[in-house]
């Protein structure tokens, strides 16, 4: 049995008393002594240390999120790497962030939404707004693929053909929920002001094509798609009325009306009723193409009702691209975080893709950087499965020499390489809601930390971290019996509640802020803090 290894130290192994030997099977990859000879007199020695000399300082820039996980740790910090080696300076003076610096050498706006939105939310907000005004300079400039009855395209956000090979119709929810993530975390006034009438225009454009829609049936009932946005390019491989469409639309114009109400504009009211109405369609079409369609079975037996993907579509769709079904359509459902709490059909779609169409990877799509289902366990509070989502897609979609994700597990050899603000973008909002969520109107820190992060030795130390509510830092160490540290809650639009769940292995006993007794659940190990306004210090007494 192996007791030990590291890299400096070697590997310790214990031969068991009655073994008579053991077989060690070391792989190895033979170096051409030729070519290392000439990198060392070429300087690669100095030039890799000025390389990494560079990189520490513009991560030095960005938040610090130091958790007690060396992979999880240097994860992060090769993705913002790699994320930035995608972005490319056109001849046009423009920054396009692509989706891979190799094979996908083009843009992909939800891949570049997600590069945005994690640059804004770790403090890049330079990069971050660089990369935004590709969004803006290219808004209206072209039509979607596969889109007969749209009436205009003022207003529509899309990336122009000498960056994107397919044109998706969420690509506009995509870039207005990109944008509205960087304004919420930046408050960065002056150029809200400066694109606040294209903002404002890409809302009105999603209003008037949902119109279109709005037409009812000669018996005088709403049809199913009844303000929905009419059929377009979904992905790559598939054009209809899809969900991967109108769910992120939905989420993209929501985003933007929280921005608007956060500032005070005279429309968000117009806005959130548009947005509010939208989501009920939405919805509401959902239910109906529920009901003409037959139930799953789930693992134990029973029987759930199929969420389809897309309206026109068949059956359980299984005669589609099931990257099409799977990691778009589906999760894109729950990405989007349309489905309010007690709402059944999240318990249907999550039943379906964990007991039959996660087939790839442990809990995951076969696009491992689709990630919806497991922002929802977040959302929704389930740490457990948040958790172990979040370790999967380390696991089995990434090297784990290299860092470098990939997508496709089933393509095997065929598998592309480094889709780098894509996992980037997925890896930061999971680990960042893990550690400080802040949906809605609350701020729960280590929502969904794993409980050995508190084991005794070890620690959590997080250094500005963006929140809708303003940056955040805090630290907890913990030892045998105690964690102790602070917590620093935002103050720039100060949250309604702030809590802390202490997560360990143990109980937590008592708890103490700014040195006096504080209640505590002690099923879940949540203090409520005091509101925010100066630093609040944290001493927690455990029993292990």
């Amino acid at each position: 049995a192996i007791v030990s290894a590291s890299d400096d130290k070697g590997v310790l192994v214990r031969l068991e008393p009655d073994a008579d030997g053991m077989d060690f099977v070391i792989p190895y990859i033979k170096v051409n002594e030729a070519l290392v000879t000439d990198a060392k007199r070429l300087g690669f020695d100095a030039a890799r240390t000025r390389m990494k000399a560079y990189w520490d300082r513009r991560l030095a820039q960005g938040a610090k999120l130091d958790v007690p996980d060396r992979v999880v740790a240097n994860v992060g910090k090769s993705l913002y790497i790699r994320t930035m080696q995608t972005g490319e300076l056109g001849a046009d003076g423009i920054y396009a962030l692509k989706t891979s610096p190799n094979v996908y050498d083009a843009v992909w706006l939800h891949a570049t939404a997600y590069g945005i939105e994690a640059l804004a939310r770790r403090g890049y907000f330079a990069e971050a707004k660089q990369y935004l005004d590709a969004c803006f300079a290219w808004q209206g400039s072209q039509p979607c693929q596969d889109a007969k009855d749209f009436t205009t395209w003022d207003g529509f956000f899309n990336a122009p053909p000498q960056y994107t090979p397919l044109l998706w119709l969420n690509f506009h929810g995509w870039a207005q929920w990109a944008a509205a993530r960087y304004f919420l975390y930046s408050d960065d006034r002056t150029y809200l002001d400066a694109k606040l009438p294209a903002l404002i225009k890409s809302l009105e454009w999603t209003a008037s094509q949902r119109q279109i829609t709005m037409k009812l049936n000669p018996d005088g009932s709403k049809p199913m798609n009844y303000g929905w946005l009419p059929a377009a390019r979904v992905t790559d491989g598939s054009s209809g009325t899809s969900t991967f469409s109108d769910c992120i639309d939905w989420m993209g114009f929501d985003e933007v009306t929280t921005l608007l109400e956060r500032i005070g504009h005279p429309r968000a009211t117009e806005f959130r009723a548009i947005a509010d109405d939208y989501r009920d369609c939405i919805l509401r079409g959902l239910r109906l193409a529920t009901r003409t369609r037959t139930p799953v079975r789930l693992n134990d037996g029973t029987y759930v009702p199929y969420v389809p993907g897309y309206l026109e579509s068949e059956s359980h769709e299984e005669n589609m691209w099931y990257a099409a079904v799977v990691d778009a359509a589906l999760e894109g459902i729950l990405d989007s975080g349309i489905l309010p709490d007690g709402e059944p059909m999240r318990e249907w779609v999550l039943g379906n893709l964990e007991d039959n169409l996660f087939t790839m990877a442990p809990n995951l799509a076969d696009e491992a950087a689709f990630l919806g289902h497991g922002l929802d366990y977040i959302r929704h509070d389930d740490p457990a499965l948040a958790i172990y989502t979040f370790y999967s897609v380390h696991a089995s979609h990434m090297s784990r020499q290299t860092f470098t994700t990939f997508e496709h597990r089933s393509w095997g050899a065929g598998r592309v390489w480094d889709l780098a603000p894509w996992p980037f973008g997925y890896y930061t909002r999971m680990l960042a809601d893990m550690l400080a969520y802040d949906e809605g109107d609350e701020i729960v820190y280590c929502r969904a930390t794993p409980r050995a992060w508190l084991d005794p030795g070890k620690g959590i130390h997080i250094a500005g971290l963006q929140t809708r509510f303003g940056p955040t830092s805090f630290t907890l160490e913990a030892t045998a019996d105690k964690v102790v540290g602070f917590i620093d809650v935002p103050t720039r639009y100060a949250p309604s509640l702030a809590k802390l769940k202490l997560r360990v292995n143990g109980k937590v006993a008592s708890v103490k802020l700014n040195g006096e007794p504080a209640d505590i659940d002690q099923a879940t190990g949540t203090v409520v803090l005091p509101k925010a306004g100066s630093r609040i210090t944290v001493e927690a007494t455990l029993v292990r």
